[in-house]
This record gives C-alpha cells, sequence and structure tokens, in this order.
C-alpha cells in the first residue's frame, strides 16, 4: 500500500513562506525565462510499505488539486510549474483550473511525476542592483546576507499571490507589472524597516541604496529617521 502526501504552502501564510523551494525563477515551454507570483504550491510525495519513494507510471497521470485560501482572487485558469531538482527553476507544464472539490476551492491539474508543483502566473524579467551602507562603510549584498542580525527581501503579496525572495546578491531578477517592496529588517528585534515601493517593466535596470544606522537601544533615531522607533537597532534610509 502506498502512503501519499502533500505538504502544500499557502501564499498567504507569512509563516511558512520562508518553506518555499527553490527561486521563482522560471522556464516557460517556448524557452524564455520568467518569474513567477504564486496563487498556490505543494510537495507530493508517494512511499511504499518500505519508506520507498513511488512515482507515477509511465504514461499515466493522476489529478492534483491545490488548494486555494483566497479563491475569489485567483484567475480560473492559471500556468502549471513543477521545480527542476537540478536547475533550481520552475519548468511550466501545463495549466491549471480553479474548481471547488468537496466544498474546498482548489486549482485542479493532472500531472505526469510527483515533485513540487507550483500554480503560478509569469512574468517578464527586470534587473534591481541594490547598495548597501552600514554606518557609512559600503557593504555587498553577500556581507549583509552573512549577518545573522539583518535580512534583506523582495516580496509581492497582494490578491491572493505571493512572491517572496532573499536579496543575497546585489543583483537580482525580479517580476514585473507588479507592486515589489524591497526592504531591510533587523531579525534582532523583528520590526519592520523603512522599505522601497516600485513597479518594473520588462528589461528594465533597477538601482535601489539602503543605508543603515547602527542604533543603541535606548538612543534617540537621528533626524530622519524616525520611523526606525527606540528598540529597533538599526534604522534604514530607504
Amino acid at each position: 500500500m502506498a502512503t501519499i502526501e502533500l505538504t502544500h504552502i499557502d501564499p498567504l501564510d507569512d509563516d511558512k513562506t520562508e518553506a518555499f523551494p527553490g527561486s521563482f525563477e522560471a522556464i516557460q515551454s517556448d524557452g524564455t525565462e520568467a518569474i513567477l507570483i504564486s496563487h498556490s504550491l505543494a510537495d507530493i510525495t508517494a512511499t511504499d510499505a518500505n519508506g520507498e519513494l513511488l512515482q507515477i507510471a509511465s504514461g499515466t497521470t493522476a489529478t492534483l488539486h491545490l488548494p486555494l485560501s483566497a479563491p475569489e482572487l485567483a484567475p480560473s485558469t492559471i500556468g502549471l510549474w513543477s521545480l527542476s531538482p537540478e536547475l533550481g527553476v520552475w519548468i511550466e507544464e501545463g495549466v491549471a483550473t480553479k474548481s471547488v472539490v468537496g466544498g474546498q476551492a482548489v486549482y485542479v491539474a493532472e500531472i505526469s511525476h510527483l515533485s513540487w508543483w507550483n500554480a503560478d502566473f509569469a512574468t517578464n524579467v527586470a534587473t534591481l542592483t541594490t547598495s548597501y551602507e552600514l554606518d557609512g562603510v559600503a557593504m555587498t549584498a553577500e556581507e549583509i546576507a552573512q549577518r545573522r542580525d539583518l535580512r534583506l527581501r523582495a516580496s509581492h503579496q497582494l490578491n491572493g499571490a505571493l512572491y517572496d525572495k532573499s536579496l543575497n546578491r546585489n543583483v537580482s531578477p525580479v517580476p514585473t507589472g507588479v507592486p515589489l517592496t524591497v526592504w531591510v529588517e533587523s531579525t534582532t528585534t523583528n520590526v519592520g524597516s523603512q522599505s522601497h515601493l516600485f513597479t518594473a517593466s520588462a528589461n528594465q535596470q533597477l538601482t535601489h541604496t539602503f543605508n543603515i544606522v547602527t542604533l543603541p537601544a535606548a538612543e534617540t533615531p537621528p533626524e530622519g529617521a524616525a520611523s526606525c522607533g527606540l528598540r529597533r537597532r538599526y534604522c534604514v534610509d530607504g
């Protein structure tokens, strides 16, 4: 007897978005690159009685139901993508259709293999170049990312869809046509920092500089940085 497990990630659940596998980078059926905005995704595995992984038999398919937490915001049809473990990107494999099954709103699709599956719409690609200064000293995104007390992110969460990426490079591909927020957060205080919001167009080259200032715990933020608050260690001039 086989045991089938579906591990679902809800794009609207902030506690689960960190578990998003791979990147949001994708390859469309025509071979062009894209950035995905996700409405629902899940990992589907099957094992036998000995715990060995199983796959769908060659030449056959299985019906996949991807739950929707905001069905009123989801399009009636959407692209279906699977994660390539070799490339670390999503590959377009077909279309999913919105339906209601057993009282639950879902995307329904036929799949030919078990893996991570994602119901997303694809956007064109823009390029974001970010630079950083910490207390007046220039730092690379890689150097910032190595610090445990700071996080760099670019994110879009609107109309039931998600894009959320760690900016661990100074130059990153980002989605187009949707409001995108780039931000720096101090993980030691868990207080959101000042951020920058923009909407990119296809092939656009974007730049943004973050100036991060270290504050003693009880120090009043400097003029122009009132959004930092008294307990936050870092304030960001976005």
